[in-house]
């Protein structure tokens, strides 16, 4: 099910007014597991691939109801109107030591510029950026406060190889690394030599195959047992806003893993079986 595609057709529905976020309203949103975040609109935002069409969880539930809907496009307009002002609304408005940008949405031209200003008025803060967008990520600034999540699945790792060839041909980079989102009966061999940083099973759901990439809050969600702002299992584990997901980086590994072909579990209906099946994506996104 395209969830994904289900929400887009909902927003559109509801023909939001182009309005800046009002002076009196907070811009920061308080997410349940990662904290203090800023949440843009899916629709106006996102390139979605495949999987996270699928699995998308903030397309559904409480982030995708018409209230949230309209506070994220009241966000999106404010930053694309004038982001250094957006910028400076959101300094003042921080409470903890880091931010999530894009607890859902993704990145635009405008609201890197405001994340640029946001690192250079705030060093005291680390910035956690999730993206999926490659071009937009090359325009985020080198700062030690910054770290750039870019998030890959099977239909999407064609932009890893796009985004490592322009890296090469910037001065100063930002700090960034890769987090990988399982699809349903994906599996992984050779995960632990893939360079990544972090790793998702799909749904979140628990796996013995333990890498050191493997995120924490797979245990959490499969054992019920995740913890709720403001200390939530982000706030603890900390690794996507830290030196520790660079340090779990490798890029050498990263550039032969993008271009592996994923391989899947199937149940064989004859001898019930599983056995194990080759997949090459056919997509074409960058």
């Amino acid at each position: 099910m395209n969830i994904v595609k289900k929400l887009i057709t909902r927003y559109k529905k509801f023909n939001f007014k182009e309005n800046s976020r009002p002076e009196h309203l907070p811009i920061i949103s308080k997410n349940r597991i990662c904290g203090e975040t800023i949440n843009l609109p899916i629709a106006l935002t996102c390139q979605p691939t495949k999987v996270c069409s699928k699995t998308c969880y903030y397309a559904r539930d409480t982030t995708a109801i018409k209230n949230n809907l309209q506070k994220q496009t009241e966000v999106f307009y404010l930053i694309e109107n004038n982001p250094i002002h957006a910028a400076k609304r959101i300094s003042k408005e921080l409470t903890g030591d880091f931010l999530r940008w894009n607890g859902g949405g993704d990145l635009t031209d405008n609201t890197v510029i405001c994340i640029n200003h946001l690192a250079k008025i705030r060093p005291d803060v680390n910035f956690w950026i999730v993206t999926r967008k490659p071009k937009c990520a090359l325009k985020i600034k080198y700062s030690k406060n910054v770290y750039v999540q870019f998030s890959l699945d099977i239909s999407s790792k064609n932009r890893l190889i796009f985004f490592m060839n322009h890296l090469e041909k910037l001065i100063q980079p930002p700090q960034w690394f890769v987090s990988y989102q399982c699809d349903k009966n994906e599996i992984l061999p050779g995960i632990e030599n893939s360079g990544i940083s972090v790793l998702f099973y799909h749904n979140y759901k628990n796996n013995t195959l333990k890498p050191k990439s493997y995120c924490p809050l797979n245990d959490a969600i499969t054992k019920n047992r995740v913890k709720t702002y403001p200390n939530g299992n982000c706030y603890t584990c900390r690794r996507c806003f830290s030196d520790e997901s660079l340090l779990l980086k490798n890029e050498s590994k990263l550039k032969l893993w993008a271009v592996k072909k994923p391989v899947f579990m199937e149940k064989n209906n004859n001898d019930k079986h599983i056995q194990l099946r080759l997949f090459a994506s056919n997509e074409k996104d960058e």
